[in-house]
This record gives structure tokens, sequence and C-alpha cells, in this order.
């Protein structure tokens, strides 16, 4: 939350980007220390902006566009009904560099 302003901020967080491929130089992380440091670069990163609300979806990383469609939508839903956002804030289409990325700003398709 801005303190100065008392906005809240919530920050739903798909993945940990746990299968990242740079490790650092030197390196500083393996595979398995990895998902452990993203964790607290996330929680760290939250602590410095203020924002308490932090939501983590939990989704593996580089999975996004495998996950099924409607249930992650509906998770993602029922967090913005339980809060009920003035903005919403996500990845722009076709501008990201990531697939997770871009599969999280989908849409779903509406049936006919």
């Amino acid at each position: 939350m801005d303190e100065k302003k008392g906005i809240p901020v919530t920050y739903a967080c798909l993945t940990l980007g746990e299968m990242g491929r740079n490790m650092g130089k030197p390196i500083i992380a393996t595979r398995e220390s990895l998902p452990h440091i993203r964790r607290k670069e996330l929680e760290e990163a939250c602590r410095i902006a203020g924002i308490k609300d932090l939501r983590r979806l939990g989704v593996r990383d580089k999975t996004v566009e495998f996950e099924d469609r409607e249930a992650l939508s509906g998770r993602i839903s029922a967090i913005i009904k339980e809060l009920d956002p003035e903005i919403v804030v996500t990845f722009y289409p076709g501008y990201s560099v990531h697939p997770d990325h871009e599969a999280c700003r989908r849409r779903r398709h509406s049936r006919h």
C-alpha cells in the first residue's frame, strides 16, 4: 500500500520464474536453489514497493500456456471479484518477451 496515499496494491504472481536460465555471473544458483532465491527476491521487491498483499498462484514457470485456461481465468477472476480493483495491470498483447507473459494476458474466447 502506498502509505502516503492509502492506495492498496495486490500483486497476483502466477509463477516464480524458477526455470530461468541465468544462474548469475559468477554462478550464484542451481536448479534446486533458484526457486528459493526467486521467492525471496519477489518478497523483497514487494516489501520495498510497499505491497503487502502478495498472491502466489503457484503455476510452474514456463507452463502457463498449457494450464487449463478456464480454471486459471476463474482463479484470476475470483481475485478481481474479491478486491473489486479500480485498475488491473497485466501484459500487453503481442509485446511480451516470455510465453508465460503472453499466455497470462490472453482472454477467454466466448462460446457461440
